[in-house]
């Protein structure tokens, strides 16, 4: 999927895969200005944003509804590209971007056929594109719920830590995992919504968690 949109100061058209704003979306201001200042380099000098806590407080939620708004601002010379790899996904995530960053290119560098490429080679296509004189400085990846980085050879996706461009772009990473948290990443405080304890209560259990919607179950009770 992607967007055509000139609006931003370098024009052109903005690249967007995966990335979909959640409905009934409940602020966090203080994050969320963190998250901005980060991105606009008005923070710590890093290409790294980690946002750690537990399963069901809204990780996913609030990035992928950061990474709509930063897409919607429309294509400049410092964005053109906004995607989203889930851990539980990668294989799939990754050939959809692939396409979506072949298609922009017109004719790609694969040579058409009914077989689909291997994933390792879908995978070093996509981070040569991601590295290259087009894209280098021009993306905002979020890497949702990434396991800890000594849990990811037993979950299969220990190339990550060797092969994904880091500094190439900027890349938030949503876990469970504190491990993430180190000297070369941001980490952003998980606060509670804007409005007070009344607006995230749980309707089923009446837990107040930092739940990111009104009236719905927190991340226990849903599971």
């Amino acid at each position: 999927m992607s967007h055509g949109n000139g609006d931003g100061e370098g024009g052109g058209e903005m690249l967007v895969y995966n990335v979909n704003a959640p409905v009934g979306f409940q602020r966090r201001s203080r994050l969320e200005r963190g998250m901005r200042d980060w991105f606009e380099d008005g923070g710590p000098t890093t290409n790294k944003c980690v946002l750690c806590g537990p399963g069901g407080i809204g990780k996913s939620t609030l990035v992928r509804n950061f990474a709509a708004e930063c897409a919607a601002d429309g294509a400049s010379d410092a964005l053109g590209l906004v995607f989203v790899l889930s851990a539980s996904n990668l294989e799939h995530d990754y050939l959809g971007l692939y396409g979506v960053l072949e298609s922009s290119e017109g004719d790609g560098p694969r040579a058409r056929s009914a077989q689909p490429p291997a994933q390792s080679a879908v995978r070093q296509w996509v981070h040569t594109a991601l590295d290259s004189s087009t894209w280098r400085g021009r993306w905002l990846a979020v890497l949702d719920d990434l396991p800890a980085p000594e849990a990811m050879q037993s979950a299969g996706v220990d190339w990550l830590l060797e092969e994904f461009p880091w500094t190439a772009g900027r890349t938030i990473i949503t876990t469970r995992a504190a491990a993430w948290t180190d000297e070369e990443a941001m980490s952003v405080a998980f606060d509670a919504v804007d409005g007070g304890e009344e607006q995230r209560q749980c309707e089923e259990c009446g837990q107040c968690p930092p739940a990111l919607f009104k009236g719905t179950k927190c991340g226990k009770c849903k599971a």
